[in-house]
């Protein structure tokens, strides 16, 4: 089908739940057209991701990006996005057949990443695989460039990672720490380590230093986790950016802007949020969740991972988190992941 020549009245609007219907259809078109070489499983796992009741969980989160674009009122197109600590990522942009090869695409990214800038980003980021030139090219036009390629064994499938850069940025804001606290069989380790894989190979510099006599009271093992842009100088975290308390029972011994903590919910799993002082906790029944939805406590670790994945911005959407994980369980931990990805209570 040829591009339309007229139109209506082109408008981007900002998303709203009363989209969700129309938006998912272009979505998973988009899916279709992007990941078309990779085979149909690889297209249905991200389509399962967008479910109905998750994706309005998802869009209703302060750090989402999301946007739409209408020909008079029918919606052609999409562009969600998430910005976390000066870290923008587009996880999905672009427009229904038909409309395609006009610069739509190009007019809603910028939409994106106007909105970024604004927001105090320093840089934006997406993955694209590289067999999908035409995508490629457009975000050349728009100043992305080439950071690194992820190569098939690591990720599952071939994928560019693209980055632009908006300013640069001081040590502090490309540095992010994250403690992760917990007690034996929780799988910390596995929990930071899964998280030194995935951001290693996006070019980060990353430090684990991993305390096994931990003066956290309470704590087994805690692990000092550190992400950056620029050489580490020491792995120890004084404050942290984030902090994961997968038993719960720490708040007085925390030291950190946000907290992700373990709390009881007894049968009906909430999300809670609230400012203790200068540090937002966020309260989530992982154990809960852990036995009700998977039907066993082992997966809190892997629960805890996906919320952090979606809190500092990355896009587990894009990867094929099977070739990080060992492979015991494996389809239950990438659910599980998942899970906590798109979680919202």
């Amino acid at each position: 089908m040829a591009a339309k020549k007229t139109f209506g009245k082109l408008q981007i609007r900002p998303f709203s739940i009363r989209y969700i219907a129309p938006a998912r259809k272009v979505l998973f078109e988009l899916i279709d057209l992007t990941y078309a070489a990779a085979g149909k499983d690889v297209r249905d796992g991200f389509k399962n991701v967008y479910d109905e009741a998750r994706f309005e969980k998802m869009f209703a989160q302060k750090n989402g990006v999301n946007y739409v674009m209408f020909d008079g009122e029918e919606l052609i197109g999409v562009a969600f996005g998430w910005h976390y600590g000066g870290r923008g990522n587009l996880h999905w942009v672009g427009v229904k057949k038909g409309y395609r090869g006009i610069g739509l695409t190009t007019h809603l990214a910028k939409k994106l990443i106007q909105d970024m800038r604004r927001r105090g980003a320093f840089k934006i980021e997406l993955f694209v695989p590289y067999t999908n030139k035409r995508f490629i090219s457009i975000f050349h036009s728009l100043g992305f460039s080439e950071k690194t390629r992820l190569e098939k064994d690591k990720f599952g499938y071939n994928l560019t990672y693209l980055v632009k850069r908006l300013r640069k940025p001081t040590v502090h804001e490309a540095t992010k720490r994250i403690k992760i606290i917990g007690t034996g069989g929780q799988g910390v380790k596995l929990f930071a380590r899964i998280l030194a894989k995935i951001l290693s190979s996006l070019g980060y510099y990353v430090s684990l230093n991993l305390n096994y006599d931990s003066a956290v009271r309470g704590g087994d093992i805690c692990a000092d986790f550190i992400f950056s842009e620029y050489p580490i100088d020491s792995p120890m975290i004084a404050v942290a950016d984030i902090v994961v308390d997968l038993e719960g029972g720490h708040e007085d011994d925390i030291h950190a802007k946000e907290v992700i903590v373990e709390h009881e919910s007894g049968s009906s799993p909430k999300r809670i949020m609230y400012h203790q002082g200068n540090i937002l906790f966020t309260e989530m029944p992982i154990k809960n969740i852990a036995h009700t939805q998977f039907g066993s406590p082992v997966y809190v670790n892997m629960l805890a991972l996906g919320s952090v994945l979606r809190h500092i911005g990355i896009n587990i959407e894009a990867l094929r988190l099977e070739k990080q994980l060992p492979p015991k369980y494996i389809e239950t931990n990438i659910q599980a992941i998942k899970y906590g990805f798109t979680y919202h209570g």
